[in-house]
């Protein structure tokens, strides 16, 4: 095992190997996610799309106004909402983002959240599905990644939703 930034990286060659590694955790206590690419880095949808579009809004330099990414998501959930009620049979209250986000990632749109799941073996095979190279499986402690979103989404920040 190797020491990489404030992670842990192990290096598992086999099916055996993995069991060994996920019996040696608390299932209950971590949150998994598997990638088919182990050169990818974690990065949620809605920051894909932002990087996928940086290189237009450089281009554009002056010819387009400031392009603020915590405004666009506003204005994607405002959307969203609002046309929600064609499609959806429940719809949770105006001010439960985390849920909106939730259902938003659901149907496809990007959303700063990134999906995981609490079966490891689940992980490993969003991993091995379509790599033909090295995947990566991450986990996560659970306390700690629901900190994080709950801190990254305090209501204040949509008050205008």
């Amino acid at each position: 095992m190797k020491k990489k930034q404030s992670w842990e990286e192990i290096e598992i060659l086999s099916w055996e190997r993995f069991d060994q590694v996920i019996n040696s955790m608390k299932h209950r206590e971590w949150l998994f996610r598997g990638q088919s690419n182990a050169g990818w880095v974690l990065q949620t949808s809605l920051d894909r799309m932002f990087t996928d579009i940086q290189p237009i809004i450089e281009n554009a330099k002056g010819k387009v106004r400031k392009f603020a990414e915590g405004d666009h998501e506003k204005l994607l959930i405002k959307k969203f909402k609002s046309n929600a009620n064609l499609y959806l049979p429940f719809m949770p209250d105006n001010e439960k983002t985390l849920e909106w986000l939730a259902i938003m990632q659901h149907y496809g749109a990007p959303t700063r959240l990134l999906d995981v799941t609490l079966s490891p073996h689940i992980a490993a095979y969003f991993a091995l599905e379509s790599g033909s190279d090295d995947c990566s499986i991450y986990a996560f402690h659970q306390t700690a990644i629901k900190n994080a979103n709950f801190e990254n989404l305090k209501a204040a920040t949509y008050e205008a939703l």
